[in-house]
């Protein structure tokens, strides 16, 4: 299967771009990429219980995953190269939750801290392996 990024589609009323997706070409089978799969349904919840406005959300800027797998595909670096993304990304944030701590600014550290539970997720490095 490869990883690819797509337009999800959600009740003609909401286009997501930039979520990644599991794709086999052999059989057209498709699944979202797991380690995101959480973050999109979160996301999906929300858009159901908002409005009927139709909306235009890129997923890459609400997910570090699909923000690095991005960047990833844009630079055109190897899967294997996404772990030194993965590694780069938490040290920048690592270093952000510090000044956030120094101005004592709880909602932006709070911010920070979900962007590295994403990164630091169980299942990410297996996921990325395949």
């Amino acid at each position: 299967m490869e990883l690819r990024l797509r337009t999800v589609v959600f009740k003609k009323n909401a286009e997501i771009e930039n979520v990644p997706v599991l794709i086999c070409d052999s059989c057209n089978h498709s699944e979202v990429f797991p380690p995101v799969k959480t973050c999109l349904v979160n996301l999906l919840a929300r858009l159901k219980a908002a409005s009927a406005n139709k909306v235009y959300l890129r997923f890459d800027e609400r997910n570090e995953i699909a923000r690095l797998i991005q960047l990833q595909q844009k630079q055109g670096i190897r899967m294997e190269g996404v772990r030194k993304l993965i590694e780069e990304r938490v040290n920048e944030l690592l270093d952000m939750l510090l000044l956030a701590g120094s101005l004592g600014d709880q909602d932006w550290a709070g911010e920070i801290q979900n962007k590295l539970t994403e990164l630091t997720d169980k299942t990410l490095p297996v996921a990325i392996s395949s």
